[in-house]
């Protein structure tokens, strides 16, 4: 077997158990090439329990391990460093709140309640 150098952490929250995100974030994990290894698991001992699973994914190339991490968040996992995005009202429109920074103007999306939501009307240094 190929030494596996490309590795992410993913984490799943919530009722990953009795929603079967759990089981197919593994399958596609092997389905695609790739190999894991649960490095914690609290399962909820009661039905309105949530359960948290974080494991480390392995590919043998940084293009599968994106292609894993990429399908574990179209089923609601989310890498170990990404953070939901943080709202912030502003005073008026055109007006960044504090603390704001933007990067780039490529394409961008956030992770807002879970899921991944498109940035619409980006645009760079315009502050």
């Amino acid at each position: 077997m190929t030494e596996r150098k490309h590795t992410a952490r993913l984490v799943l929250q919530g009722h990953i158990i009795d929603s079967m995100m759990l089981p197919q974030v593994m399958d596609m994990v092997m389905d695609l090439g790739g190999n894991f290894t649960i490095e914690e698991l609290k399962v909820g001992q009661h039905k309105t329990d949530t359960s948290i699973c974080r494991m480390e994914v392995y590919a043998d190339s940084a293009e599968l391990l994106d292609r894993i991490v990429q399908r574990a968040r179209s089923l609601g996992a989310t890498a170990e460093h990404e953070q939901p995005v943080r709202l912030e009202r502003v005073a008026r429109e055109g007006v960044f709140p504090e603390g704001f920074y933007s990067t780039s103007n490529l394409p961008t999306e956030v992770l807002l309640d879970g899921k991944w939501v498109v940035v619409d009307n980006i645009e760079m240094d315009t502050a």
